[in-house]
């Protein structure tokens, strides 16, 4: 898993592009609840576009199985995972102690 998680979000984010064209319809219910959760993350987080904000939302929608892998991972260093949304949107892991993660070759 340790460095699969950028793999993971790079992933979700190409994904994530194929669900534009699954958008619901601006008049429906859906529609019009999707309509106010992007309205609500670009107030949040000027300069993002309605595409980057629909593409944004779907990979948060998404991970958490990744969280949850993290947590495992980590246990016994987690101190704080999060989604950072600036300048771009990513995981931040903060871990207790000075030693470094082990690297993958993944």
């Amino acid at each position: 898993m340790k460095y699969s998680v950028l793999a993971s979000a790079a992933t979700l984010f190409l994904i994530s592009g194929n669900l534009l064209a699954d958008a619901p319809p601006s008049d429906s219910d859906a529609g019009k609840e999707m309509q106010v959760l992007v309205h609500t993350y670009m107030s949040k987080h000027p300069g993002v576009s309605v595409d980057q904000a629909i593409a944004r939302l779907a990979v948060q929608e998404q991970l958490g199985q990744t969280f949850a892998e993290l947590r495992g991972e980590f246990s016994d260093r987690l101190s704080a995972i999060s989604l950072q949304h600036e300048p771009d949107q990513h995981i931040l892991v903060e871990l207790t102690g000075q030693a470094p993660c082990p690297r993958s070759d993944r």
